[in-house]
């Protein structure tokens, strides 16, 4: 277990936030996928790896909380990508839910980070 200055711990989860946002928003053009439904991987290792990092470092946030915050904010990023020439995707948002159970349930199980 390592242990990790809260206030690093915070700025490092925040910065996740702000880059997840913008690679969300950003234009990707209509290049074609290598992998079938590599996105949708994408959507849920993201989620996956933010939720993971956020139970981690939010010791007494109340894990149904943190679910319904990420996935809601992933709902809201869906929602706000036709403003920015992305399209909306029931399945994106499908991926993010799975990515956000996986993350804070694994979370609960494997202890890595210490705050203090």
């Amino acid at each position: 277990m390592f242990k990790v200055k809260k206030k690093f711990v915070f700025f490092i989860g925040w910065l996740g936030f702000i880059i997840l946002t913008i690679s969300s928003l950003a234009s990707t053009g209509n290049d074609p996928q290598i992998i079938t439904h590599l996105d949708k991987i994408i959507h849920f290792s993201a989620y996956f790896g933010i939720s993971f990092y956020w139970k981690q470092i939010t010791e007494n946030l109340k894990e149904l909380y943190l679910f319904s915050l990420i996935w809601g904010y992933s709902i809201l990023i869906e929602i706000i990508q036709p403003l920015t020439n992305r399209s909306f995707d029931y399945l994106d948002i499908l991926a993010n839910f799975f990515g956000v159970i996986a993350g804070v349930s694994i979370s609960q199980k494997i202890k890595i980070l210490k705050t203090y």
